[in-house]
């Protein structure tokens, strides 16, 4: 489905096009606001000598985002609306490695739907 969107068959004569999203709405929801699963002990305690880093980070969300992709870059190329449901929960390791590729991305993707109608 992805190579699809990336190349879009063309008429003869003309080159293929990518898909274009247009984004329409954005909608976020915590679901849990004390998501503790799969973290450390010490990282659920606090620390006095330290503030709490995982403060802001112990929640998991849902992120539903939607609008209409374009396949081509035509006006009459074909358009679908789309739903993008993402579950996002807390990174532990980026709160113990700071040097770990995975350092900047305070939440990973637990869930994701993508639905084209």
């Amino acid at each position: 489905m992805l190579l699809a969107q990336r190349h879009v068959p063309a008429p003869a004569g003309q080159s293929p096009s990518t898909a274009r999203y247009e984004v329409e709405t954005f909608d976020a929801h915590v679901i849990n606001s004390n998501y503790c699963f799969g973290a450390s002990d010490a990282q659920l305690a606090p620390d006095p000598s330290k503030p709490d880093q995982s403060a802001g980070v112990r929640f998991m969300m849902m992120l539903s985002v939607s609008g209409k992709v374009h396949f081509g870059s035509d006006k009459d190329s074909l358009k679908q609306h789309f739903n993008d449901v993402f579950v996002l929960v807390p990174n532990w390791d980026s709160l113990k490695h700071s040097t770990s590729r995975s350092a900047g991305k305070r939440f990973l993707i637990m869930s994701h739907t993508y639905r084209a109608y």
